[in-house]
């Protein structure tokens, strides 16, 4: 992400901060279920309100097609 953001966990909402070492800034690609999980809470990065919003937020996994993604080379 420019200008050195990062993805952070507040609750349930996926918001963007400065860096500061939580856990709740690291991500991984979990190529089963195609999505892309938190590493503090487990949940997967989805978007709101099942697919209809322009909000992410984190969520239990259900690999719906509002929680999956396609890891492409550098990018997803």
């Amino acid at each position: 992400m420019k200008s050195g953001r990062y993805v952070d966990v507040v609750g349930d909402d996926a918001v963007i901060k400065t860096p500061n070492g939580f856990k709740t800034q690291k991500w991984f690609f979990h190529y089963e279920s195609r999505t892309i999980k938190n590493v503090a809470t487990g949940k997967s990065l989805s978007v709101k309100k099942d697919g209809n919003s322009r909000e992410v937020h984190v969520w239990q996994t259900n690999s719906k097609w509002f929680q999956v993604w396609k890891y492409s080379g550098d990018g997803i």
